[in-house]
């Protein structure tokens, strides 16, 4: 969520931006959050100490401050997602995954895409990232 913040508060500063499997601003925030996600998280806040602890203690703030700050507007923006395009399964989606879909709607010129992974997107699909690198810095230019 820090790099969301940062893009929307410092538009100037950004001249494009890759989110990978990344959270939606909401996703932690109270009954919204994905049960198993928020139990982890909630771990971590209890646990982890240093910036890291105070990063995940502060996510439902931080989420509040990239929902509140303007858009990016006038920079590429690619999200990769891990996984399977949940829109195409024909069932109704969860809570979660409807986030995922939604963080394409709060950037205007956002291109989502699917990508055959899990979390560790860079890891096990890094041709896909260096590809979508690629594109965000030749569409900077």
């Amino acid at each position: 969520l820090s790099l969301q913040l940062f893009a929307r508060r410092y538009p100037q500063e950004v001249a494009a931006l890759l989110l990978l499997d990344s959270s939606h601003p909401s996703q932690m925030s109270g009954a919204r959050g994905h049960p198993p996600i928020t139990a982890w998280t909630t771990l971590l806040r209890l646990y982890m100490s240093g910036t890291r602890g105070q990063e995940f203690r502060a996510l439902d703030a931080s989420g509040r401050d990239v929902l509140s700050a303007p858009a990016l507007t006038g920079q590429p923006v690619i999200v990769l997602n891990a996984g399977v395009d949940p829109t195409r399964s024909g069932r109704p989606l969860t809570e979660h995954e409807r986030l995922r879909v939604d963080l394409f709607r709060l950037y205007p010129t956002c291109r989502q895409r699917w990508v055959d992974s899990t979390h560790d997107l860079a890891r096990q699909r890094p041709e896909v990232v260096i590809e979508a690198i690629r594109e965000l810095v030749d569409g900077a230019r």
